[in-house]
């Protein structure tokens, strides 16, 4: 049977236990990974104290802020086009390998950079450069996908979670041993390599020697014409999400960071929930917009305040109890950033919002919409920053964050067809 015949016949009877058990595995594996993560991240912070913590976390957002260039935003199109091509899967998998290690190669050159004129502290500097290597080995990513399309998720889960457990442990290591800082940052370029010798094992056993893989020009010319969209709006994402705790290191210091990151880790530690929940109900909701558009707007309005009621939750939680939980987690020496959790995790509600916001732009085929309000949310976020951390501090910060994440997704409102769209769907 050949792969294209097989992959089809897969997504045209895959049937909704096959789709359902395909989804809860990859739910169960960010789980699993989430929970491992948390823990082992308070361990560190414990370990680092909020100083160097902050000095890693901002060495980790300088790097993440060109991130961009070693994706090249192809992901989602490498995503669709296996899924629409499988007999081209040597080609397309061969030639995103490529642009994306050319990508990483950029990405690590431009941090070198940028860290070399703008950073002066060789800590600083030491942590950047092997934190961005990660960026090359990030291009054995690209088999990620195949087993998406493959709806093979359980084969992923298992990826993930030996992964996390291998990367715990070194850091549980490092911990104990007293290492310090710089071999934790080292991690951090393990993380991408142990991940595609995992891939690489998997997909040599399953589907074939990657030694199939060639590169081609013109599938080459076509995913980059396709994804410089989407690059360019990651490009505002990324510095919308990561901008504020640099300005942080560059206006008050590292510690600042280190209490302002023990906040955002424990908002942010749910952030996967909205995703996981959107991508599995969205089908549902594309197929009653072909069907019956009263059913298609209640599910979106039910999907909407759904998850606006489930972050609230969350949300009136971490308010309540800001002080306790981070004294369990973090530990004394980050309580301080108590007012930091009690604002940034109200966030959670925009982020829910945007989530579907976004996919509901996709579906009406307003993609350039996206691009055009993640341009506004990042001016709200750096100018709210801008303004907001040197009279108020890290709290500014966070208030800068919830406003940003919250104003942001509801920007599109300003764009007549959407917001048409969205009276109509409220009528019905």
């Amino acid at each position: 049977m050949s792969i294209t015949h097989l992959i089809k016949e897969k997504w045209q009877h895959a049937g909704f236990q096959k789709y359902f058990s395909s989804i809860s595995w990859l739910f169960f594996s960010k789980i699993v990974g989430m929970l491992i993560a948390f823990f082992v991240t308070a361990l560190v912070a414990r370990y680092l104290g909020p100083e160097k913590y902050g000095t890693l976390m901002y060495a980790v957002s300088f790097v993440g802020l060109f991130s961009f260039l070693a994706s090249l935003g192809i992901d989602q199109i490498l995503y669709r086009d296996i899924i629409k091509h499988p007999e081209r899967e040597a080609q397309i998998l061969g030639t995103s390998f490529v642009l994306k290690i050319i990508g990483g190669i950029s990405a690590l050159v431009i941090t070198l950079l940028f860290s070399f004129f703008l950073t002066h502290d060789l800590l600083e500097k030491k942590l950047i450069f092997i934190i961005s290597l990660s960026y090359i080995f990030q291009a054995f990513n690209v088999i990620n996908y195949t087993f998406q399309a493959r709806l093979e998720n359980k084969k992923l889960s298992y990826i993930t979670i030996a992964t996390n457990i291998l990367l715990s442990l070194l850091k549980i290591g490092i911990v104990l041993s007293n290492k310090g800082i710089l071999f934790l940052s080292a991690v951090l370029v393990l993380e991408p390599i142990i991940y595609g010798l995992f891939f690489i094992f998997y997909y040599s056993k399953y589907f074939g020697s990657i030694r199939k893989w060639g590169f081609d020009k013109q599938v080459a010319k076509t995913m980059i014409v396709s994804s410089l969209p989407l690059m360019f709006s990651s490009i505002f994402v990324i510095i919308y999400s990561r901008i504020d705790q640099v300005i942080l290191k560059n206006f008050i210091n590292a510690e600042a960071v280190g209490l302002y990151s023990s906040a955002v880790t424990l908002s942010e530690v749910w952030y996967f929930i909205p995703t996981m929940v959107v991508s599995t109900l969205f089908p549902s909701i594309i197929y009653a917009q072909q069907n019956n558009a009263h059913t298609y707007g209640k599910r979106i309005i039910k999907l909407t305040l759904f998850l606006v009621i489930v972050s609230s939750c969350i949300a009136v939680i971490g308010t309540v109890f800001a002080r306790q939980i981070l004294h369990l987690v973090f530990g004394l020496g980050f309580i301080e950033a108590y007012k930091v959790l009690q604002l940034y995790i109200w966030s959670g509600v925009g982020i829910s919002i945007g989530t579907i916001v976004i996919q509901y732009l996709i579906a009406e085929k307003l993609s350039s919409v996206i691009l055009y309000i993640s341009i506004i949310g990042m001016v709200i976020n750096v100018t709210l920053n801008l303004l907001f951390i040197p009279q108020y501090g890290i709290t500014g910060s966070a208030l800068a964050t919830l406003i940003s994440y919250t104003v942001g997704p509801l920007t599109f409102l300003l764009f007549k067809e959407p917001r048409n769209k969205i009276i109509a769907i409220i009528k019905s």
